[in-house]
């Protein structure tokens, strides 16, 4: 289920006009659901903490996820609007369980028994996935949205429920959707194909087979009786090597944070950007422009996951600030013209598209990244994308340029705490090196 189809990826960027007038509430007022969502979000990735401790991972997503697509499914029924913030407390909650989890289930899949820089090349397929839905909800759903419009394309008045009733169709259809993965997962954990940690595998692989060659192989390297599993002792090793470990931990989660923060603030509200914005889209133009930074984001892992297989995640994430820096001049200088506009977006996608899981590949290989870690990551993050939602709540539709300030700010800070973090870890490694060659001597 890791990172499947994210069908409802964009509706609520696309849908945002309509169903601040399904609901009868200022668009300011409608933005703030993006924060109850954050905030149910920053209490879902505790969860996280708890996976290490024996909670069923596997079932805890699977639900979870199952109740997030079930609850977006009905969002434009939520009325009165205290029902709304509820659903997206429920949402976050769900989202943040997952997060919390999903990361760390995929480094500790790649970690033993596979290649080098196998953990980032695997993450990058799974962002890939993710990203289809982003590019395909706003083109499914925009036929179904009226945006800034009061009456329908048969000059009839535009009243609340002819919105709602267009406005659901997407949302139902989308839900389905995302509900078939977890769904699926959860069957699966009932049964006899639930995943199991790289130890128990290896364990049920020794008692099954006579010869054992290989197993024997693996033994040398791994200690089959220590209760913690391979990838937990790969985190070990790295606590017991790396200096300073914890403080760098830190400045990666803050600079993950910092990162994530533009990205969970400009997806959410990308379509309403363009249409508030000098150049006044309408609702079918922004969401198109919606799907092209949507399709950038879904290729970008498909091309950098290739080029994971011989760049080291620290080479693409330098590359993938480069982008995300050209994109945000771009949209600021060119914010007028509907060409650079798309090509910004463009731009934006591809910047964004693998961040995130070099970030973890990057954290993974110098620093060693366990579930509590990961948990750590997901709550840093979910705590500083509750900035972004707070200040678009008062200014997103009366100076909404804001919003390109802030992705230009955030970026500057997150790619100063690389630089640093780089620094760090290669004068570490050079002081390492040299009291290696002085104890040799």
């Amino acid at each position: 289920m890791l990172q499947h189809f994210n069908t409802q990826g964009n509706l609520a960027s696309v849908s945002l006009v309509d169903m601040a007038k399904i609901y009868e509430v200022p668009l300011s007022q409608m933005t703030q659901l993006s924060l109850y969502s954050n905030v149910g979000y920053l209490a879902g990735t505790l969860c996280g903490w708890l996976y290490s401790v024996g909670l069923p991972r596997q079932l805890l997503m699977g639900l979870f996820t199952l109740s997030t697509a079930l609850l977006n499914t009905f969002t434009p029924y939520y009325r009165p609007f205290w029902v709304a913030i509820a659903a997206n407390l429920g949402v976050g909650l769900g989202l943040g369980v997952y997060m919390s989890g999903y990361q760390a289930w995929l480094i500790e899949m790649t970690t033993d028994g596979m290649a080098e820089g196998a953990d980032g090349t695997v993450m990058m397929a799974s962002q890939a996935f993710y990203g289809i839905g982003l590019a395909l909800s706003p083109l499914f759903a925009a036929p179904f949205m009226y945006g800034e419009r009061n009456v329908t394309d048969d000059g009839r008045p535009l009243t609340p429920e002819a919105r709602q009733s267009s406005v659901a169709i997407p949302f139902l259809y989308t839900g389905v959707a995302q509900a078939i993965v977890p769904v699926v997962t959860i069957v699966l954990f009932f049964s006899r194909h639930r995943y199991q940690p790289p130890v128990a595998v290896l364990k049920e692989k020794k008692n099954e087979s006579s010869k054992g060659d290989e197993l024997s192989k693996k033994k040398k390297s791994l200690d089959l009786e220590n209760p913690i599993s391979g990838f937990e002792s790969v985190v070990t090793t790295a606590k017991q090597a790396v200096p300073h470990r914890i403080a760098k931990l830190i400045l990666c989660a803050l600079m993950l944070a910092l990162y994530s923060a533009t990205e969970l603030g400009y997806i959410p509200f990308a379509a309403t950007l363009w249409q508030e914005m000098e150049i006044r889209m309408t609702v079918g133009e922004a969401s198109r422009v919606v799907s092209v930074h949507s399709a950038a984001y879904t290729l970008g892992p498909l091309v950098t996951t290739f080029l994971s297989l011989r760049l080291h995640p620290d080479t693409v994430i330098w590359g993938h600030f480069g982008l995300l820096l050209l994109a945000a001049s771009v949209l600021y200088f060119g914010r007028l013209s509907a060409a650079l506009v798309y090509v910004g977006n463009g731009f934006l996608g591809y910047g964004m598209s693998a961040m995130s899981p070099s970030i973890y590949a990057f954290a993974n290989r110098h620093l060693g990244v366990s579930s509590r870690v990961a948990s750590s990551f997901s709550f840093t993050t979910a705590l500083f994308s509750l900035v972004l939602p707070m200040v678009l709540t008062q200014y997103i539709d009366t100076q909404p340029l804001i919003l390109i300030y802030l992705l230009i700010i955030f970026t500057l800070f997150s790619f100063a705490l690389f630089v640093l973090l780089k620094l760090w870890i290669f004068i570490s490694g050079q002081q390492q090196q040299q009291q290696q060659l002085t104890s040799d001597k």
